[in-house]
């Protein structure tokens, strides 16, 4: 039984070792092969770059890419040629035994790579690449220790699969996370901290607020390497980012956590809410009065659908709303339109503001500004009296109604056609408390007063006359129904009794006529209790007055 054993592990070294005898023959082959196949493949796609810069490529364009493609090649070329000599051949060279080169090999291994991690990540990262590197490297050296090519296969790999994979657990707890189920998420945030162990990261940024307008570095990288990537912004569930590569925008992502490529960067935070903004508007009156008005303007990115007229229109006007008809964003609680977005952004690369203290005038600050401006010559249409009472008031009449309706149909379209929707603007209060609007308010004010007083006075005068002319026509109006009920009596009596002597049905019908006036007072006479108590008084008098009254017979 023992000598089967014996047997066994006999064989299996034998294969060992002849496995080793082999690798150590075929690696540097397969290293050399590898390194020509990348270096076939720098050359032509440093050629292809090299066409690219020529603006119109010709026989000569073609020559002058091939010759510094060719020239930058053989530096390629060059430098790993020394680091072969370095590492491989010197050794042999100045150690006749294998195994004391094989442990100068080691060291330079050591020496290089942790160096060259060192120096490539001290500004990021520190020590934490050398860590990393100086752990890997050792892992492969005791592999090599125990059993040469066989002991890095079979126990230094698996070493690696074993950290790796709890990197990967790792990362799915810290890092930040938008999508959980999603595996190509999964991937992306297990690349980020391999890199991030590694000192080689790209930056991560992350928006503190949901008002920020920047985002904060919270782990520092460098953004102008081809590997290293994905970098991070996370932004909060109401944002998007702009991201820029630096001479333009790149794309508008977000929200949650958004992955980054070679040279992006977060230019700045969006917040899809409603905004709510206020300020003073210092404004002058069409009759000269200077004062303050509080203006509120409420707008947010525009979110809802255009009528295919209404885009072609706007599409006129601003370029960027390519494809801007609808939101093509409608996860989250907030849908948004990316061409929108980078419409609202890109005011603020042309517009610049006259103070000293900003140099750019963010989106929100452009809005504000337009409508501010086309509310100060709103106000300026108008004199102050009629800030109150409009032209043509009713009972029901707000001035500041149609001063909000001037105010939003006159920019609505110009701030619409940059993506970003005016909900309201108008004009809530008013203030008149600067020392040099005070001068002048005042004397406007005596003015104005001066001025109301004639009207009220006037208005009186012309009311007085109206009444008198009133009361006038009522007392003639009163006297020609008498007269014409005396005539229409006498006529009637003198029909009636044609022997019945005039003086007395004179008398008679002049009381019945009389009677009839004070019962049925005229419709611009006051018809008051005391009126109606001094008419009946009266009645009274003239019914006592003919009772003993005998009518002669013929």
């Amino acid at each position: 039984m023992d000598t089967l054993n014996w047997n066994w592990v006999s064989q299996v070294h034998s294969i060992l070792v002849t496995t080793n005898q082999w690798m150590n023959m075929l690696l540097p082959w397969a290293l050399l092969i590898s390194m020509i196949f990348l270096n076939i493949q720098m050359l032509y796609m440093r050629f292809l770059a090299e066409q690219k810069q020529q603006k119109m490529p010709n026989i000569q364009g073609v020559f002058n890419s091939l010759s510094r493609t060719l020239y930058l090649f053989g530096i390629s070329i060059s430098v790993q040629l020394i680091i072969a000599m370095f590492f491989f051949i010197a050794p042999s060279v100045l150690v006749k035994n294998e195994n004391s080169a094989n442990l100068i090999r080691w060291a330079e291994i050591y020496i290089g790579g942790c160096g060259l991690i060192y120096f490539s990540t001290k500004r990021y990262s520190g020590y934490r690449g050398v860590i990393t590197a100086a752990y890997h490297i050792t892992v492969l050296l005791v592999g090599w220790l125990y059993g040469s090519w066989m002991g890095i296969l079979f126990i230094s790999m698996p070493l690696f699969v074993i950290f790796y994979y709890w990197l990967f657990r790792l990362a799915l707890v810290v890092v930040p996370v938008s999508n959980p189920d999603d595996w190509k998420e999964s991937l992306q945030r297990f690349k980020m901290l391999t890199w991030y162990v590694w000192g080689l990261q790209f930056p991560i940024w992350v928006v503190n607020k949901d008002t920020d307008r920047k985002a904060e570095d919270r782990i520092r990288g460098d953004v102008f390497r081809n590997f290293g990537t994905p970098g991070i912004i996370w932004a909060r569930s109401n944002q998007v980012v702009g991201i820029t590569t630096g001479t333009q925008f790149s794309r508008v992502d977000g929200p949650g956590v958004i992955f980054t490529k070679p040279y992006e960067r977060p230019y700045e935070a969006v917040d899809l809410r409603l905004q709510i903004r206020t300020s003073l508007v210092e404004a002058i009156s069409q009759d000269g009065i200077p004062y303050k008005a509080r203006l509120l303007a409420v707008f947010s990115m525009d979110k809802e659908p255009w009528e295919n007229s209404e885009y072609i229109t706007l599409r006129v006007k601003n370029h960027l709303l390519r494809g801007a008809n609808r939101t093509d964003r409608i996860a989250g609680n907030y849908r948004y339109s990316r061409s929108r977005v980078t419409a609202a952004l890109s005011i603020e690369s042309v517009k610049r503001t006259i103070k000293e203290e900003h140099s750019i005038v963010y989106w929100d600050e452009w809005v504000l500004a337009l409508v501010e401006e086309t509310a100060r010559k709103e106000l300026s249409r108008h004199s102050l009296n009629e800030l109150w009472r409009p032209l043509g008031d009713t009972s029901d009449t707000n001035p500041l109604d149609g001063i909000a309706a001037n105010i939003k149909n006159k920019v609505s379209d110009q701030i619409r056609s940059n993506g970003i929707k005016l909900v309201a603007a108008r004009i809530i209060d008013f203030q008149f408390d600067s020392e040099e609007a005070k001068k002048v308010l005042n004397q406007q004010i005596d003015n104005w007063v001066s001025y109301m007083e004639q009207s009220i006075t006037k208005t009186n005068s012309d009311a007085d006359a109206k009444s008198e002319k009133i009361k006038k026509e009522a007392a003639a109006y009163a006297r020609s129904n008498l007269l014409a009920a005396i005539a229409k009596g006498l006529d009637q009596v003198g029909e009636n009794y044609e022997n019945l002597p005039k003086k007395y049905v004179v008398a008679i019908r002049l009381i019945v006529a009389l009677e009839d006036a004070l019962r049925k007072p005229t419709e611009k006479q006051n018809s008051g209790d005391e009126n109606n108590n001094g008419n009946n008084k009266k009645i009274e008098a003239f019914r006592s007055s003919i009772k003993n009254f005998n009518i002669p017979s013929e």
